[in-house]
């Protein structure tokens, strides 16, 4: 008899193909009450040559390096298929996740996984994640002059919307690995500084503004979201930003902050000034501690 795949299964390909690659639990996370369950279907979708598991990466967050999730070419037609057949967007092609990206991947996809379980959880918000697999060129942000500032690719762009005020907000998000220079005298290294400034040119000639219609939003300004790998390399990126003249729209904390009390809690570090205490993206009436459970 053939075999016939789910809807549900389908749901599953298309959002590997959203998001490209996922580890075991943020799969988990996103369909599954138990890893044993999503390990079984990962060994059924495998036996239909659907899905692959590829090298376990590092930088998780969560424990020790576990193995990801990615489509095949089999995996990758029957979600272009599948497009026909309903209103879920996908990718026009697969987009290869390279080895020395994989933990940069990885965050992302929890930080997005976050967003998204934020805006199901808390009442009257809602949360759109502009997921960069669909809208590459939603992503891409020239800036004037090219020199010596560059074009600038977020890792992420969100908004939030409290229906009650009818108010948005719009984010763009940065995940520090802490690889990238902080600072340099040379205009050819691509340094976080400048990167900020590229984000300061944005805001001034409202380029921002762009992202409206693909919303369907109004915004006044937005907020640069740095997210940084380790406690210490927070201190850092704190101490950088505050440096800059102008970079209270750059709010910053740690991964680890992020897992423990979710993304809208009071976590938040405004322009780098760590002695004026943390913040919450939704300001102090509405800070929640949201964090996301993920299954064992």
């Amino acid at each position: 008899m053939k075999w016939q795949i789910s809807k549900r299964d389908v749901q599953i390909l298309i959002t590997l193909a959203d998001y490209e690659i996922l580890t075991v639990s943020q799969l988990a996370t996103l369909f599954f009450p138990s890893r044993q369950m999503t390990r079984k279907k990962i060994r059924e979708l495998r036996s239909r040559d659907l899905v692959e598991l590829r090298s376990p990466g590092i930088g998780s967050t969560q424990g020790r390096p576990e193995s990801l999730v990615a489509l095949t070419s089999d995996g990758f037609r029957v979600v272009r298929r599948s497009k026909d057949d309903g209103d879920n967007p996908v990718p026009s092609r697969p987009v290869t996740v390279h080895s020395h990206d994989t933990a940069h991947h990885i965050v992302i996809n929890w930080l997005r996984i976050h967003v998204d379980h934020m805006g199901h959880q808390l009442q009257g918000l809602s949360a759109h994640f502009a997921p960069p697999s669909l809208q590459s060129d939603v992503y891409r942000f020239a800036v004037d002059p090219p020199k010596p500032l560059a074009g600038i690719i977020p890792d992420g762009i969100f908004s939030i919307t409290h229906a009650e005020s009818n108010k948005s907000l719009l984010f763009f998000l940065e995940v520090d690995m802490g690889t990238e220079t902080l600072s340099s005298r040379s205009t050819r290294t691509k340094d976080i500084r400048r990167k900020i400034l590229s984000y300061q040119e944005i805001f001034r000639s409202l380029r921002y503004k762009q992202l409206e219609d693909h919303f369907e939003l109004s915004f006044r300004g937005f907020r640069t979201l740095f997210v940084a790998n380790h406690e210490s390399r927070l201190q850092q990126l704190s101490r950088l930003v505050k440096s800059i003249t102008s970079s209270e729209f750059v709010w910053l904390t740690s991964i680890e902050s992020v897992f423990n009390r979710g993304i809208s809690a009071s976590i938040w570090t405004k322009g780098g000034d760590v002695d004026a205490g943390s913040h919450s993206l939704l300001g102090r009436s509405m800070t929640t501690d949201c964090p996301i459970t993920i299954p064992k």
